[in-house]
């Protein structure tokens, strides 16, 4: 597999996976209880992951 489309697979995957995070925190803000809050703090804990590693890769 060449560089270029390796890249562009690796930026496609961590927009879907971006997009996946962002759904499940604002599901779990939209509801009430323990798992949708556990599910928010997933979402969040997500987003969080995807900006440090983007952070630390591009220093």
């Amino acid at each position: 597999m060449s560089e270029k489309i390796r890249a562009a697979l690796s930026i496609g995957f961590q927009c879907v996976l971006y997009i996946a995070c962002i759904v499940l925190t604002i599901f779990g803000a939209a509801h009430t209880g323990w798992v949708y809050l556990g599910l928010e703090f997933v979402g969040l804990l997500g987003i969080i992951s995807i900006i440090w590693f983007y952070n630390w890769r591009n220093r």
